[in-house]
């Protein structure tokens, strides 16, 4: 069984770069949660 779960952030553009480097920092803390990847569109 495959198992999919996600979110979408609307995000300005002017805070496109915040947001990357928030994600970045954050995936860490989804991953010991299980998370297995973070992957921007």
């Amino acid at each position: 069984m495959t198992y999919i779960s996600g979110f979408v952030a609307a995000v300005p553009a002017g805070n496109k770069d915040k947001y990357r480097k928030f994600a970045e920092h954050y995936v860490d803390r989804l991953k010991g949660c299980g998370a297995m990847r973070l992957m921007e569109a």
